[in-house]
């Protein structure tokens, strides 16, 4: 089909904070989930329910493709007049170890009407999605009528164990669409497509400030972005989207980006004296293709930044390789998204990363510094890009998770927005650059917490 890009919608109207379903109606929706799906078996399986036809009165089914760019769709089996099984695709041909991301477009509705839809195989024994996360959903003819992009979307969300005895798990939930005869894409989280990166760069950052790396396995150009003082002593790096599947890194990033080149004036003094080196998107291949953790070699980039397995780490590392020997490393921030865990937390390499993590959460109540994951590094962890970044000598290297659903309890446990992420963006880099040392200012002095140079 015809590959068209899905608009990062940040200039459609976003509604307000959107709470997460309650733990009671959590609970009650597995139990009815898990009471139907047994009945189900019962009576011989999803095959034996779907006895309906074209002559039987049944409304007419939906359309489904994903025939766009980062969408994700496996085989649909209509169970029901209005009822939906949609086998989730696996990053590697015949194998099921990375199944997560969906992203599909659905035709043809009627208004209003509960639509019922289970997205099995999943492979994870926990999701947000049975915490009170639920997808998101983009109406055509809503953002036409409305100027509203990406919603929050769905009732009766559950997450429970479905196939291969209780090793697949599966996302049920309930969809009344807007319009009748709508075009309308259900996604995981909010997309961020490789188009959209694109624009990013043309929008925000002039060509002389990129810098091309190798060409990624799939022949895509990866671009670093190099901003701030050339003849600074110290530099930062922010990299983002090694797994294609978690978008919410990509706002973080924006976030960022748009931040340093928006020409403000603590903008400015965050720009001056500290190189920064931005790579926004590490897997273009597997964003654009639709995958959840690998490239288009089915390799997870974060478990080869030490290696030579892939282009895009192999020539990320060099470029890493080559500025540290001009200038002093200060802080590597990896941005990733968790599906398993709300808020925006670290991982860091044991304590090392707690000065960058309390200054970075000073600035936004949105980063849960409490929640610091201080990770032991073992042999297994050498491939990790905080951990390879430590091994060039940056003394403040961690890993920023953006849950892909919600804030942490104390901010509030609200499903996160996009203007959330991009303020965590601009956290990031006020937190980098009050570490900065002043000239005069020795490495064993004190440094104080403020908002610029």
């Amino acid at each position: 089909g015809r590959v068209e890009a899905l608009e990062a919608e940040a200039s459609a109207k976003e509604p307000g904070v959107a709470p997460t379903i309650a733990a009671a109606a959590c609970a009650s929706a597995l139990h009815r989930r898990l009471v139907a799906w047994r009945s189900r078996l019962s009576v011989g399986g999803w095959a034996a329910a779907a006895t309906f036809g074209e002559d039987s009165g049944a409304p007419p089914p939906l359309r489904f493709d994903a025939d766009f760019e980062s969408g994700s769709l496996g085989p649909v089996n209509r169970i029901g007049p209005r009822e939906y099984e949609i086998s989730l695709v696996s990053d590697t041909a015949g194998g099921g170890d990375y199944v997560q991301w969906f992203c599909f477009r659905a035709r043809d509705m009627q208004q209003d009407e509960l639509y019922t839809f289970h997205l099995g195989n999943l492979i994870k024994p926990g999701s947000l999605f049975e915490e009170g996360c639920q997808p998101v959903m983009f109406s055509r003819k809503r953002r036409d009528a409305l100027g509203t992009g990406w919603t929050r979307e769905g009732s009766d969300v559950a997450y429970y164990p479905y196939h291969d005895l209780g090793r697949r798990h599966c996302i049920s939930f309930d969809i009344r669409f807007p319009h009748e005869d709508d075009e309308v894409f259900l996604s995981h989280a909010p997309p961020y497509t490789y188009t959209d990166h694109l624009s990013l760069l043309a929008r925000c950052c002039p060509e002389e400030r990129r810098r091309s790396l190798p060409p990624t396995c799939g022949g895509r150009e990866l671009t670093a972005v190099k901003l701030g003082d050339p003849a600074a002593p110290q530099q930062a790096w922010l990299v983002a989207r090694a797994h294609p599947g978690e978008t919410h890194a990509s706002w973080v990033m924006q976030g960022a980006l748009e931040f340093l080149c928006g020409g403000g004036e603590e903008a400015e003094r965050c720009l001056q004296g500290l190189r920064w080196v931005l790579v926004p998107m590490l897997n273009p291949d597997g964003v654009a293709s639709g995958r959840t953790r690998t490239n288009l070699d089915g390799i997870d980039l974060n478990r080869h930044h030490h290696d030579d397995c892939a282009p895009e780490t192999r020539g990320l590392r060099a470029l890493m390789q080559e500025e540290v020997k001009t200038g002093e490393p200060l802080a590597f921030v990896d941005i990733h998204s968790h599906s398993r865990r709300r808020g925006v937390f670290a991982i860091a390499n044991g304590a090392d990363g707690d000065p960058l993590v309390a200054s970075m959460a000073a600035h936004s109540p949105l980063l849960d510094a409490a929640g610091t994951s201080r990770a032991e590094v073992k042999a297994k962890d050498e491939g990790v890009g905080r951990v390879a970044a430590s091994r060039l000598g940056f003394p403040y290297s961690v890993t920023l998770e953006a849950s892909l659903c919600a804030r942490h309890a104390a901010a509030g446990n609200h499903h996160l927005s996009l203007k959330d992420l991009l303020e965590v963006g601009r956290a990031v880099v006020l937190g980098i650059a009050d570490l900065v040392r002043k000239p005069g200012v020795a490495e064993d002095d004190e440094v104080v917490v403020v908002a610029g140079f």
